[in-house]
């Protein structure tokens, strides 16, 4: 009888981090203040929107003592449930995006990052999923396209996360993902942070 097996995980992590309405008030408060103290910010995967600049070190700002608390513990947490229990590792970055209508995030990854993530400070009914996009490149050349609507894990090519506010998505810094346009009513605004093992 023919058997199969999955090989080459690729995870997402994901939790929802209750009780988090003051902070995340606190947080976008931050965020204004950081707007307009630097109207332009950086250009990396953004189109549109604002993005923070390393003028300033998010990580070190005592608005977000309390949420990079919770960052560190989880990015602990998935760490171990990946199988490097106990590796050094460090919040090495960490920034914010603004994405008022229409902005999105070009297809990227974060490279030299062990785990990157997002954590969602708005996120108004309808706003844009964060997508993850298949890491097998050599399938391209010979996967027919599937019959089936439903789809597999294999037939996938991008799997699309639902972002609310107060939740927490961890994953391979290697792991390419984009945010296509949003086109809900309010900003989209996202703390996003990388960890370097060593």
């Amino acid at each position: 009888m023919m058997t199969g097996k999955n090989h080459f995980a690729t995870p997402v992590f994901q939790d929802d981090i209750p009780g988090f309405a003051a902070q995340n008030e606190k947080l976008y408060a931050l965020v204004k203040r950081l707007q307009e103290e630097d109207p332009e910010g950086a250009r990396r995967s953004n189109q549109g929107g604002w993005h923070s600049s390393e003028k300033i070190d998010v990580r070190e700002l005592p608005e977000v003592a309390d949420v990079k608390k919770v960052i560190l513990e989880a990015g602990k947490v998935v760490a171990a449930g990946l199988g490097f229990e106990g590796i050094g590792m460090f919040l090495a970055s960490a920034w914010f995006v603004v994405s008022p209508a229409g902005a999105a995030n070009a297809r990227h990854l974060h490279p030299q990052s062990f785990l990157s993530g997002a954590y969602y400070v708005r996120a108004p009914a309808g706003s844009s999923p964060i997508c993850f996009h298949d890491p097998r490149g050599a399938k391209i050349y010979a996967t027919p396209t599937s019959p089936s609507w439903r789809g597999t894990p294999y037939t996938a090519d991008v799997v699309k996360y639902s972002v609310e506010e107060g939740r927490l998505v961890i994953f391979p810094g290697w792991l390419e993902h984009s945010v296509p346009p949003h086109q809900a009513d309010g900003e989209r605004v996202v703390l996003s942070f990388n960890f370097v093992a060593f």
